[in-house]
């Protein structure tokens, strides 16, 4: 059996803020700064440097790393910050930074049928799905709302062992269990959520009080698990939507046939 189809669920890239009073958060905001292609050197120089930069606008390297929110060094070089308009624009100005960016929200968007695209798994065995193996061996990452790891959208039946390439993490958080929910098709979760507490002056304290208690991977709302189920859901036959249309669900790169 070949590799798995899985997916690596993700939750917007976002921040929090510590010691900052709800005034202090609006007149703040975070802006992703992008400094192009990652350098040959290491991961932890690449960090400093972001900080060395963050400083020139800051003041100071203590002041940095309290603004500092994320890194990112493995894709590429940039980092996220929590800056006045002023400080994104001061860092704008500096050599070596391409973009600095304000973090935004974007509305969640659903799919069209993969049948109306062409990509029927059966009667079309030339079909760019076919070729493709129902994408076999294909790590797929889905920036989203979360999923539900108990539908059988996400059973592993069939699929090899996850790939060796594969240097992700399923982190337990909340609801979540990494040994209960993940498996050969659901191989990676993480939970972002700094810049949304950033944005809304609520803490994590605050969603222990709610029914879904601490965030995690979990989906609550139903688009991530929408979403994924869409792009690489296994195969479940006699599926019907309130006794309608009976028949085999499966997203666009299920794996196997």
């Amino acid at each position: 059996m070949g590799n798995p189809i899985s997916f690596l669920m993700l939750f917007p890239l976002l921040v929090i803020v510590n010691g900052m009073t709800i005034g202090d958060v609006k007149e703040s905001q975070i802006y992703i700064v992008y400094l192009g292609d990652k350098p040959q050197h290491n991961d932890e120089r690449i960090a400093e440097s972001h900080d060395d930069i963050l400083a020139s606008a800051v003041g100071s390297k203590e002041e940095a790393k309290k603004l500092m929110v994320y890194n990112y060094k493995h894709s590429f070089s940039g980092f996220a910050a929590k800056l006045t308009k002023a400080q994104a624009k001061k860092l704008a100005e500096k050599p070596g930074v391409l973009r600095v960016l304000p973090d935004g929200r974007h509305r969640v968007q659903n799919t069209r049928s993969w049948i109306s695209l062409g990509l029927s798994h059966v009667g079309f065995p030339n079909n760019l799905l076919h070729q493709a193996n129902m994408g076999d061996g294909v790590i797929i990452g889905v920036v989203d709302s979360g999923i539900w790891p108990d539908s059988e959208a996400f059973n592993d039946e069939g699929l090899g062992p996850v790939p060796a390439r594969w240097k992700g993490v399923c982190k337990s958080d909340g609801l979540f269990n990494a040994s209960k929910h993940c498996n050969r098709k659901i191989i990676g979760a993480r939970w972002y959520i700094k810049g949304y507490l950033h944005e809304t002056g609520v803490n994590v304290a605050q969603f222990n009080e709610t029914p879904e208690g601490t965030p995690s991977p979990i989906d609550i709302g139903g688009h991530g698990t929408h979403v994924a189920s869409t792009v690489a859901g296994s195969f479940v036959s006699n599926v019907n939507y309130y006794g309608l249309d009976m028949g085999t669900f499966r997203g666009g790169a299920p794996v196997p046939d």
